[in-house]
Parts: structure tokens; C-alpha cells; sequence
């Protein structure tokens, strides 16, 4: 069985290495390729492309299964930005949203409102979809207190928002958003 599972992963590695290298041929070939074949080859590589973006969107989603490294979330993300605006099938909400909602992957939301700004995620004012059908600063302040690990930890991405000017001092005061030490805040 492992020898099995062996060969399909490098059968499958083999057919990406192929399809990029055939993709990269074809389009050194451009202009002397029949206009209708390379217009498919497009349709074809767009279309891998959607896959791709719902694939790693998908991924985003469960950051808090995989806890990958910011180095590596974040050249996921500069990879295929599009998946930052993925909707999950459940919920229907962002990646972000999701990151939000578990103590294991809360840590990514600066990475993911920042990189949003970024790429528009959620429109202009939504700073990069910590705003939108749902306050998401509210949420991660008073969804995550069942300890002090969690406490200390929605501290931390706070501060890192507030450095980041993605949360604002109007809306500490305006949402109450740190009940206890708003102080730290602004230290």
C-alpha cells in the first residue's frame, strides 16, 4: 500500500512539473501558435487557476488544522491573493472570518486583515475584511475568553492591529473592545 501511495504522489508530482513546463513552452510560443489553441490553452489555465484560488481559499479557512508559519501563509498568499476573498461553503464568510472564530489560528488575523488591505478584500472601507456584514474587531474581542492564554493572545493581535492602523482608537472606545486593560493599547 505505501509503495502504492509512493507512486500516485510522484506520478502526480510529475504531472505538475509537466503541466507548468508545458504551459511555459506553450507560451514562449505565443505568437506563433494558431490563435484559437493558445486562446483555449488560456480558457484551460484560467480555469486551473479558479481551482487553484478555491483550493488554497479552502486551505485558509482551516489555518487553525494547519498552523503553517507567517513566511509560508504569507507566500501562500502572495501566491494566489485571490483565495483571501474565497467563501467558505458552511458560513459564508471570508478566510479571515475563520481565523477569527479558533484560539489556534487567531494569530494569522493581522497577516490576513493587512494582506487583505492589500488586495480589497471585503471593499475599500473594509480593512481588508475585518469590517463588513460582521464586525470582526468585536468578535475577537469578546469571543476568545476562556483563559488567560486566550486573553493574552487577542491582546497581542490587537496591539499588532492597532500598529498597523486596522484597529483604531475610535473603535476601542466606540465597541468597548478591551474591557479590562485598554491601557496596554496605547502603550
Amino acid at each position: 500500500m505505501t509503495a502504492k501511495i509512493s507512486t500516485m504522489s510522484a506520478a502526480i508530482e510529475d504531472n505538475l512539473d509537466q503541466f507548468i513546463k508545458t504551459i511555459g513552452t506553450f507560451q514562449s510560443m505565443e505568437g506563433s501558435l494558431d490563435t484559437k489553441f493558445y486562446n483555449g490553452l488560456k480558457k484551460i489555465v484560467n480555469d486551473a487557476m479558479k481551482q487553484v484560488s478555491d483550493h488554497t481559499g479552502d486551505y485558509l479557512h482551516n489555518l487553525h488544522e494547519h498552523q503553517p508559519d507567517e513566511d509560508t501563509l504569507q507566500n501562500i498568499i502572495d501566491n494566489v491573493p485571490s483565495s483571501l476573498s474565497y467563501l467558505d461553503n458552511q458560513f459564508d464568510c471570508l478566510p479571515i472570518c475563520s481565523a477569527v472564530a479558533y484560539k489556534e489560528s487567531v494569530q494569522y488575523v493581522p497577516l490576513l486583515a493587512k494582506e487583505g488591505v492589500k488586495h480589497k478584500v471585503g471593499g475599500d472601507d473594509a480593512r481588508g475584511g475585518l469590517l463588513g456584514d460582521e464586525n470582526l474587531l468585536i468578535t475577537l474581542a469578546y469571543e476568545h475568553h476562556d483563559d488567560s492564554s486566550s486573553d493574552l493572545l487577542v491582546l497581542d493581535v490587537m496591539k499588532k492591529l492597532r500598529e498597523s492602523k486596522l484597529l483604531l482608537r475610535e473603535d476601542i472606545e466606540n465597541h468597548q473592545l478591551l474591557r479590562v486593560t485598554k491601557k496596554s493599547m496605547d502603550q
